[in-house]
């Protein structure tokens, strides 16, 4: 089995855009599945509709009509003067909408299939801190089984394009129901930030479950999108791997969006 995992993981680092017909119904004698595999698009289109309002066990969550979200290539609604700090809230919004029609996951004949899938967006705030999280949304591709899903701020460290794995705050943004294709929660109370690079990483999924958020991998924001996969039958697992590598593009990034104020 080894090498057949070694030559997936090649194929992921490299954007694999279809399953490996190799990969599908090989011995499986250690008892775990070998249908799956990483995928970087499938077969959907990705269009995105309005969700069905939901509520969940995070501190506060709503569910927003995408169209309403009017994501432009990003970075701020007002002009920043950047000695003096946010003169009000801005937006961080590193993709277009029309461009999120993919995004990385596990899955077995073009299907996904349950996994830990860890979603990374790294920012570059617009002005210095101290500064504050109040509300972040996301486009979503699948959420199978209904997973739960949690936000993880980080540092980032733009000069090697990756987070710092030094957590600084926690968020639990409970399920996610199947119907969504946009989430945005309120965060009461914000996160505070003494830092003006930071990384948002939001994890879902696992054993029965899986969220895949969409990609951009067409626009031109600046930032890093970073993805990791934990499949528990260890036929998909990805380290973590910068967007830009896994499509072979000069710029990757995942739909996600995050409010932002001085305190």
């Amino acid at each position: 089995m080894r090498p057949r995992v070694a030559h997936l993981s090649v194929l992921v680092l490299w954007g694999c855009l279809r399953p490996n017909p190799g990969f599908d119904g090989a011995d499986v004698s250690d008892g775990a599945s070998a249908s799956t595999t990483p995928a970087t698009t499938g077969t959907g289109t990705g269009t995105t509709t309005t969700g069905v309002p939901t509520t969940g066990p995070a501190s506060t969550t709503e569910t927003v009509d995408p169209t309403a979200v009017a994501p432009s290539t990003t970075t701020t609604s007002t002009t920043v003067d950047t000695t003096t700090g946010l003169p009000g809230p801005v937006t961080l919004r590193p993709y277009e909408l029309a461009n999120c029609v993919d995004g990385p996951f596990c899955m077995s004949g073009g299907d996904p299939v349950s996994a830990k899938v860890e979603a990374v967006e790294c920012f570059t705030a617009p002005a210095p801190p101290p500064l504050q999280l109040t509300r972040l949304g996301f486009q979503i591709r699948f959420a199978e089984g209904e997973p739960t899903a949690r936000l993880d701020v980080l540092p980032y460290d733009p000069g090697n394009h990756a987070p710092v794995l030094a957590v600084l705050d926690t968020r639990d943004l409970g399920p996610i129901p199947a119907d969504m294709t946009y989430r945005s929660f309120d965060l009461d109370p914000p996160v505070l930030l003494d830092i003006q690079d930071f990384c948002l990483r939001i994890t879902g999924g696992g054993a029965t479950s899986t969220l895949v958020l969409n990609t951009d991998h067409e626009g031109m924001a600046p930032g890093d999108g970073l993805v990791a996969i934990d499949d528990p039958g260890d036929f998909c697992d990805t380290p973590l791997t910068n967007l830009r590598e896994w499509y072979d593009s000069p710029f990757a990034h995942f739909c996600l969006d995050v409010d932002l104020d001085s305190v």
